[in-house]
């Protein structure tokens, strides 16, 4: 995905010459126990990183890399307007399988009561695809499994 847009991403610790070095040193500077009794690796990493970043970063819990989806699709925002943009267009591929209008009721619901970004975002995604690959046909019977909130318009 990095390389599709260009970027250089390099995951540091698959480095080989890192790998080597970490195999040749005793698991005790690799591993320890926290308070907890709990294994910790990285020991020796953690503790060099301490010295540039505080220690609650170093030691954070592991996190995703998930999309900011909900703020895209916010009101205003780039990924909303996209999403208005594409079911205003009368050549929307998203009617031949969805209700438009079951969309845009989906869209004006979305808020901080209720977060459907995650759906508007993968409808958004569809209809870019769709919108590219103006090729791709599907039968009548695979709509047939839709969620019954966004069947095929009749």
């Amino acid at each position: 995905a990095s390389m599709a847009f260009g970027l250089e991403v390099r995951p540091p610790l698959l480095d080989v010459e890192l790998i080597e070095l970490a195999a040749r040193m005793p698991a005790s500077l690799r591993v320890t126990r926290d308070r907890d009794g709990r294994y910790v690796g990285k020991r020796v990493l953690k503790r060099v990183l301490e010295r540039e970043f505080p220690h609650a970063f170093v030691h954070r819990r592991k996190q995703g890399f998930a999309s900011p989806v909900t703020p895209w699709m916010t009101p205003g925002r780039a990924g909303r307007r996209l999403l208005e943009a594409m079911l205003a267009d009368p050549a929307c591929r998203l009617g031949e399988f969805f209700r438009i209008e079951a969309i845009r009721d989906l869209l004006a619901a979305h808020g901080p009561q209720q977060n459907h970004a995650g759906r508007l975002w993968l409808l958004l995604v569809l209809g870019r695809w769709l919108q590219r690959h103006p090729e791709v046909r599907f039968d009548a019977d695979d709509a047939a499994d839709q969620p019954r909130a966004l069947a095929p318009a009749a």
